[in-house]
């Protein structure tokens, strides 16, 4: 046992040094978004067997087709797969959660639609209903985001080029020490820490920039 354990840790490693410093193809965030989608479904559907009647196989696959190629539809068209997880920001996230929102209101009209024009019967539950769309949509959102900070720790944990750490102070707490902060932050080989600001204006003092407190000098 403790051998195979040896044997997978050593494969591990070695596809660590072997793409620490690649991009993950677009296509395997797809694949993955898939799958989590497929589970999130039948967890959903399984849930909607127990609170209403007249739920049948048919059901099952109609509902995998409609919700499936909504989905499917919406990835597209948003990219969702096409971000840099390891730099993910508020943007990517943002995408994501419009994304999952804009699928259930899809999903809801055909409904909705549905029940006006009396093209299929509600009591089949072949069309989607509010309860599986509300559900199924909410738990894709989180497990998607759940997902790409998964992603996003594996990467900083062993994945990530470890730089030397240097602290530094900037002198300024305005345009220019934001500008100086950012470009810092972009440097491939020194991790420079800011760890103050420091301003001669008393109003900027004791306040945080970028989560760094600004101070005067004599305090540093």
């Amino acid at each position: 046992m403790q051998k195979i354990y040896i044997m997978f840790q050593k494969l591990f490693f070695n596809l660590v040094k072997r793409f620490r410093h690649s991009t993950v193809p677009g296509w395997i965030y797809l694949l993955f978004d898939i799958i989590i989608f497929l589970i999130t479904f039948t967890v959903a559907e399984l849930f909607a067997w127990r609170l209403q009647d007249g739920v049948t196989w048919t059901s099952f696959w109609v509902n995998l087709i409609i919700c499936g190629g909504v989905t499917l539809v919406l990835f597209y068209v948003f990219k969702t797969y096409r971000s840099i997880v390891r730099h993910m920001g508020l943007n990517d996230i943002f995408r994501l959660l419009v994304a999952c929102l804009l699928m259930a209101l899809t999903c809801g009209v055909i409904n909705f639609l549905n029940n006006q024009l009396k093209v299929v019967p509600t009591r089949t539950n072949i069309i989607p209903s509010y309860r599986l769309v509300l559900m199924l949509y909410s738990m894709l959102g989180i497990l998607l985001l759940m997902e790409r900070f998964t992603v996003l720790y594996i990467y900083n944990q062993y994945f990530k080029r470890r730089r030397r750490e240097v602290k530094v102070v900037i002198y300024g707490a305005g345009a220019a020490g934001v500008i100086a902060n950012n470009a810092l932050k972009q440097d491939t080989h020194v991790e420079y820490k800011v760890v103050a600001f420091i301003d001669d204006d008393t109003s900027k003092v004791s306040q945080h920039l970028d989560s760094v407190p600004v101070m005067k000098a004599r305090d540093v």
